[in-house]
Formats: C-alpha cells, structure tokens, sequence
C-alpha cells in the first residue's frame, strides 16, 4: 500500500505531468478524503508568494468549490516499487467522483435553463475566488464535479494564482483562451478574460453536448469562423448533428457564447456586465426541475451498466497474450513455474463514487482475462499490475483530434461471489472517454450483469 504522509493512498483516480489524485484514508482517524500529490521539483520553481496561495486555499470556504483542509510541502512517498521522494500533498474533500461533464458525454446536453442554472454556480464560485484575490486558471471539464444533492463544485486549485498580470500557467485544454498559446514572459494577460473565454467554452458544452473546436488558435477553421462576419455558420456546423436543438437553443445563448468566445479578450463581456445580461437574468430552474433533469440521465447510464442480454467475449486468446506479455518477471500461466505470485483481488470502496463502472457474477479470473484480450486488442502501451487485478493502457483516438487516452481498468470484489469493473480515466478527452467506456461494456457484453448492489450515485427524490 502507498502512503504519503499520514494517509494511505488506496486508488489513484487521475495524473498529469505534475501531479497524482487519489482516494485516501488517514491512518490516524480513518477519515477518507481526496489527496493530490504534486512532484517538488514542480513546487520548487514556484515563487514563496505561489507557495503562500496554497496555504490560502484551506482558508476558503463556498458551496461550489471542492473545500481544501490541508497542506505539507515537504511529505514522503512510501512505495517499494517507485524511488521515494519529497512531494507536496492537498487535502481536499471526498464527493462524488462523477463529473458534470461524464453525465452530458453519455447522456447528451442539458437543457438551456439547467444549463443557466450551473452557469450561476460557476460564477458565484469565479466572483467569491476574485473577492479573496485569487484567479482559477484551470476552468475545464475534468474539474466540474456534482456533489449528492445536485450542486456543481469546481475542483483543483493547483493552477489557480493570487491577481498578478505578469504570471500565469498555461493550460492545453480547449478551454485555453488564444491569447495563452501566444503568451510571452513579458505579456500581461487578463485573468478575467481568460476565464470568460473558459466560461464561454463550458457553457457551450452544457447546451450542445460536445467541444465547440479543437483548439482556440485562430488557424483553425470552425474557430475562425465564429470570429467572423459568418458566426452563423459556426453555430450550423455543430448543430446539424442537432437539428431539434438548432430549433430550440435560444438567440440570445448563441449571442452570449460568441461574445465569450470572442478572439480579442477585450470584446469579452467582464463578469459585472455578463450578470447584467438579459439571458443570465432569466429565471432559474427549482431544485425539483434540476433533480429531475439529473436523474432521468443518471438512469440512462443503467442501460449501459448492465447488458446481460449480451454474449459473453471470445477469451480463447488471453493466456497466451498474457503469458507473452508477463513470462519474463511472472510466468503467471507457466506450470512449471513452482512459485508463482497470486494477485489479490482490492475491495471494492462504496465510497469511492463512480458511474463508470459495472457489476458481475462472472469469475475474477474469468473477468480479467476479458480485460486483458481487450486491451490488447487496442494498445501496445499496457501496464498490468504486479499484484492486482488491474490494467492500465494508452490508447490513441483517431477521429477529427487525434488524441490519446489514459485508462485504468480495475477488478474488485464487492462480495462473495460479485466484482466491480471500474473504469477511470487518467486523462484524455471526456469525452472520447465515453465512448471508450460504451466499447468496453460492449465488449464485456453479459459479464455486465448486475445491478449494483450498493446505495444509488444520487440520491432518489419525491
């Protein structure tokens, strides 16, 4: 088991270049909370003022930011199989692992006035952060989480600096305004604008449900087009695969989201002005209407949990992948190996909240030797782990952005008899994940049959 300071790390749930996320228990009152592990010699290029606004992060206290309880610059990892090394640690809350934007990828988009009512959490949260002198740098998708009564909580406060024109930390998402990409030590940047120009990419992903373009830079053609005197063919572009909602979404949201969108930050509305629009100020869903909304998605992810309808996957081939894949330091399959080291099947945390996964009846070994056909159907870049019964891959998607995903499958006993096949990405698009996940339970077919066992992701209303 991997420690870090006082807490036991027990699933790794995302990374970066930089950093590590993972469920964690405190060995000293068993508390579980979320533990982000930044590598120091990232924390060592920061200035003593960047340092001081991590400290001001467990000072901070809203309904939409996920809260941060603590701190240690200076804590060590314990783990045999890694060198250990100083890292700084963040203590945060522990909701669900579900994000805003894992719900639309499988579901489809939200209405205009759910979508508004999401938009105003996002805002409260930006205008309490530039109260306290802080900017969020790092507004995208894979940092909106939902907590269990519904509420949208913005996540990781690593990127975010105290107001300082001459700084900033670039991000690679779509949600990176153009005037990052050509950013120049000595430029100033606007932070408002920058985070209008990440709002405005959000809030078209919330009524459209896909990304708006591959990238803000303006040689890139759907980008160009919205900056222009032909905008409206940017808005037909994308929702021709939407022809109902082409009907229905609003003028005045098209005209919001192009001003966001805009390519000179200065033509972006400043937040004051955008609460002052006339689209903002319309009225606001009740809570029953976004429980409502919510729950008929989350019921439409059932249907891709559990398809025991479906025929089970020709595994014929696993031991003899696996045996050419592990021969050298395990020789998991070879009888004449006299000792051969058993993996040990982790239990599965209720509280460890996802969608992404499903339940089975179907033998450990029987599960495993599916995941280990299918990942080797897709990638030539798997990890399995040593001990577990886990797998983690690259796998590269080629559509119109080429890009590439980093998946963690792993297999976990629920009880007697019954596993849990949780799926979590690492990184990569959200959502080229959801199709990936659709694909495995496709694959696994009826080994996805049971209905989970535990409490629902959300809670039920009446």
């Amino acid at each position: 088991m991997i420690s870090c300071g006082k807490w036991r790390l027990i699933r790794e749930v995302s990374c970066d270049h930089t950093s590590k996320v993972y469920f964690a228990e405190s060995m000293e009152t068993l508390e579980k909370r979320m533990v982000k592990t930044i590598n120091n010699q990232y924390i060592d290029r920061l200035e003593e003022e960047d340092k001081h606004k991590i400290a001001i992060m467990t000072g901070l206290d809203h309904p939409n930011l996920i809260k941060t309880y603590d701190y240690e610059f200076e804590a060590d990892i314990e783990d045999s199989s890694i060198r250990n090394e100083p890292h700084c640690l963040l203590v945060s809350e522990t909701i669900t692992v579900t994000k805003l934007f894992e719900i639309i990828s499988f579901t489809g988009p939200f209405s205009e006035k759910i979508s508004r009512y999401y938009f105003h959490q996002i805002l409260d949260a930006i205008i309490y952060l530039s109260d306290q002198g802080i900017n969020q740098l790092d507004l995208r998708a894979d940092n909106l989480f939902l907590d269990n009564e519904y509420n949208l909580k913005i996540g990781d406060y690593t990127q975010a600096l105290l107001r300082d024109y001459n700084k900033t930390i670039i991000s690679t998402d779509v949600t990176q305004a153009p005037e990052c990409s050509i950013y120049k030590e000595n430029d100033k940047l606007s932070f408002e604008c920058v985070n209008m120009f990440a709002i405005g990419v959000i809030l078209f992903m919330m009524v459209v449900g896909k990304k708006p373009f591959v990238s803000s830079e303006n040689n890139y053609s759907i980008y160009k087009t919205l900056n222009s005197i032909r905008s409206e063919k940017f808005w037909h572009k994308h929702l021709a695969e939407f022809p109902e909602k082409l009907q229905f979404l609003s003028l005045e949201i098209k005209e919001l989201i192009t001003l966001l969108l805009s390519h000179d930050p200065y033509e972006r509305p400043s937040l004051t002005e955008l609460t002052e629009l006339e689209w903002y100020n319309e009225s606001l869903p009740t809570g029953q209407e976004v429980k409502e909304e919510i729950y008929a998605k989350i019921r439409q992810l059932d249907d891709i949990n559990v398809t025991i309808e479906e025929e089970f996957p020709d595994i014929s081939d696993a031991q003899d992948i696996f045996y050419r894949i592990e021969y050298p330091y395990r020789g998991v399959y070879d009888e004449d190996i006299e000792e051969i080291e058993e993996r040990i099947c982790e239990a599965y945390i209720p509280e460890f909240k996802t969608y992404t996964q499903f339940f089975s009846t179907s033998e450990i070994n029987t599960l495993f030797e599916a995941l280990v056909v299918y990942a080797n159907m897709l990638s030539s870049d798997i990890y399995y782990g040593k001990s577990t019964y886990s797998c983690t891959y690259h796998r590269i998607v080629e559509e119109s952005e080429p890009s590439s995903l980093l998946i963690t499958v792993n297999i976990l006993s629920v009880e007697d008899d019954l596993h849990c096949v949780q799926v979590i990405k690492k990184s990569g698009c959200i959502f080229h994940f959801a199709k990936e996940y659709k694909e495995i339970t496709k694959f696994f077919g009826g080994h996805c049959n049971q209905i989970p066992p535990t409490q629902p992701l959300f809670k039920d209303f009446g």
